[in-house]
C-alpha cells in the first residue's frame, strides 16, 4: 500500500511542477503587458496635459532591471512636450542608443537641440529626417531653412 501512496505522491508533485513549470513562461510576459499598461497611461497623461505626473509615473519604471524597451523614448516625449528640453535631450540620447532607428527621437532631438539653443547640432539629425520624408516634416524643413548661417558655420549644406 505504501508503495502506491508514493507513486500517488510522485505523480502529484509530477502535476505541481509541470504546472509552475508552465507558468515560467508567463512572468515575463505579464512584466511586458505591465509595462505596456504603464506606457498607455503615461502616454495618456501626456496627451492631457499632466507631464509631471506622466514623468514621475515613468522615471518608477527606471528601477527595473533592465528598464522597459522604450521607457527612454517616452520619457522624451514626456519631457519634450512639458517645453524641458534638456531632459527631453538626455532621454532621447538613450532612446537613440537603444534604437538607432527610431525616427521620432531622431527628429524629436533635432528640434529638441534647436530649441535648447544648439542649432548646429540639430542640423544632422534634421538632415536625416529630411532624407525619409523630403516633402512631408514640416518641423526639420523650417528649421533648416530658418538657419542658413548656422549651416554654413557647420559646413552642412542646406
Amino acid at each position: 500500500m505504501s508503495a502506491i501512496l508514493k507513486s500517488l505522491a510522485i505523480v502529484a508533485f509530477s502535476m505541481f511542477a509541470v504546472r509552475a513549470a508552465a507558468q515560467l513562461p508567463d512572468a515575463p510576459q505579464a512584466k511586458v503587458a505591465e509595462s505596456a499598461n504603464s506606457f498607455a497611461e503615461a502616454r495618456h497623461l501626456t496627451e492631457v496635459g499632466k507631464y509631471d505626473e506622466a514623468i514621475t509615473q515613468l522615471e518608477a519604471m527606471q528601477g527595473q532591471t533592465p528598464p522597459p524597451i522604450g521607457l527612454w523614448h517616452e520619457l522624451g516625449i514626456a519631457y519634450y512636450k512639458k517645453s524641458d528640453y534638456t531632459n527631453a535631450l538626455l532621454n532621447f540620447e538613450k532612446a537613440l542608443k537603444e534604437d538607432p532607428a527610431d525616427k521620432e527621437a531622431t527628429q524629436l532631438m533635432g528640434i529638441c537641440l534647436y530649441l535648447a539653443g544648439h542649432p548646429g547640432e540639430a542640423i544632422p539629425y534634421l538632415q536625416k529626417v529630411l532624407t525619409w520624408y523630403p516633402r512631408a516634416n514640416v518641423d526639420a524643413a523650417y528649421i533648416l531653412g530658418t538657419a542658413p548661417d548656422v549651416c554654413q558655420d557647420v559646413r552642412f549644406p542646406c
